[in-house]
């Protein structure tokens, strides 16, 4: 697989600028993964996909389909459809554009390196709506409309909600840790590059860039993201201790102390960590209503976008909860919406792909580097999969392009696998 030529070298050009705009200009970032997509369809003359993982997901299309024919309105789970087929699209044709590991790493490099503008734009929001800014200048029309927006005291940047800003970093996250495993496990030779100097590096870019990523979940204030931080840095640590790398455990513990000491000196992003603040949330009470609509309509759900409409005559509190726009979790969310049977389709295609990016990764059969690239996808999936536990930020469609990506990388290396071992 690391010998192939790149298909189409211009589109794949094109959906790296595409991917790094989408946090900074999205209905731009869009239009170029919309455009580079449909190009690439066009352009190939074969199916991108294997024939088990293509007809998986046209049975997966197929179900949410006929879902929504039988949905509770139907007008709306159609008008839903938007938030998967596209992206069904999208993930079909990535094997046309990045078909080498260095394509993968590339990207993964890219999306690291070019989020750090936006993590500092976001300690500078966290501080304009910290109750620590100087009060007189909190006067100042441009600042104070900073702080009477949504979300007071946490930072959300570009994006239209501080979850989605922590889902989306958290992705990343896991990106710069692989890469950082795969930077460091290259082999030590002399090169031209190693004359330039060390802040020059690639190895210093993605360093900043997954710091800088902890930085803005921090900002955010989501406790979802600080969570799945600890967690893949846990996973890491525990990993390179196996491995005896001192220099990625002392990093990974210097990035958790950091972690949680802000938060218990700060909070999360200003939110309180209180005991209660856990045990009294929302979302325990929203996740028996979804229960509930489970057990009313079990095959077929009651349509995309349907829970948001059903919810309001349920809520568990009318006064603060009028309206809820999904359980916060993912499984909830599609069994509730599109049913049990496509529910399980889902996990088990999704399943699918991680355990064959998985053996590949403990099988070591690629290099030192390559199997980093492979933990970088590995870890940002986990990513995806612990935030979607607690809340389901693919509403946002940066952050579930990105989700669609990473499948995409998982399962480029379980054809590495498949190939290797045929």
């Amino acid at each position: 697989m690391e010998t192939k030529t790149r298909l189409f070298p211009s589109l794949q050009l094109g959906l790296r600028g595409s991917l790094v705009a989408l946090p900074y200009a999205s209905y731009l970032g869009f239009l170029g993964v919309l455009v580079v997509a449909v190009a690439a369809r066009i352009r190939a003359k074969h199916p991108a996909l294997s024939p088990l993982v293509r007809w998986m997901l046209l049975s997966i299309t197929g179900l949410m389909v006929l879902s929504c024919a039988f949905a509770n309105s139907r007008p709306e789970a159609f008008l839903q459809l938007g938030n998967f087929l596209p992206y069904f699209f999208f993930f079909a044709v990535l094997p046309l554009l990045l078909t080498r590991i260095d394509d993968w790493q590339q990207v993964a490099t890219d999306l690291v390196v070019t989020i750090i503008p936006i993590n500092l734009a976001s300690l500078g929001q966290y501080w304009l709506r910290s109750p620590f800014f100087p009060a007189p200048w909190q006067q100042i029309p441009w600042i104070e409309a900073i702080r009477l927006a949504p979300h007071r005291g946490r930072a959300m940047v570009t994006f239209d909600h501080p979850n989605a800003f922590a889902s989306y970093l958290v992705i990343i996250l896991g990106l710069g840790l692989g890469l950082l495993v795969s930077e460091l496990s290259q082999p030590k030779k002399l090169t031209n590059t190693d004359l330039n100097p060390w802040w020059k590096s690639r190895l210093f870019a993605v360093a900043i860039g997954t710091a800088s990523c902890l930085l803005g979940i921090f900002t955010s204030g989501s406790r979802n993201g600080l969570l799945v931080a600890l967690i893949q840095l846990g996973a890491v640590v525990l990993m390179m201790l196996a491995r005896a790398n001192l220099k990625v455990v002392l990093g990974g513990l210097a990035g958790m102390g950091l972690v949680v000491g802000s938060a218990a000196i700060f909070g999360i992003g200003g939110r309180s960590l209180a005991p209660s603040d856990w045990t009294d949330d929302p979302r325990i009470a929203t996740w028996a209503i979804a229960l509930d609509l489970i057990r009313d309509r079990p095959w077929l759900g009651w349509g995309l976008g349907n829970f948001k409409l059903l919810f309001p005559a349920r809520t568990f509190d009318p006064v603060n909860y009028p309206k809820m726009f999904h359980p916060h979790n993912i499984w909830l969310m599609l069994a509730t919406e599109t049913g049990l049977i496509l529910t399980c389709l889902i996990t088990l295609f999704v399943g699918y792909l991680c355990y064959r990016a998985m053996r590949l990764w403990l099988s070591r059969q690629l290099s030192p580097t390559a199997n980093g690239v492979l933990l970088a996808y590995l870890l940002a999936f986990l990513g995806c999969l612990l935030y979607a536990l607690f809340d389901v930020t693919l509403y946002d469609g940066r952050v579930h392009l990105l989700n669609w990506l990473i499948l995409g990388g998982l399962c480029f290396f379980g054809e590495v696998w498949h190939q290797q071992n045929a």
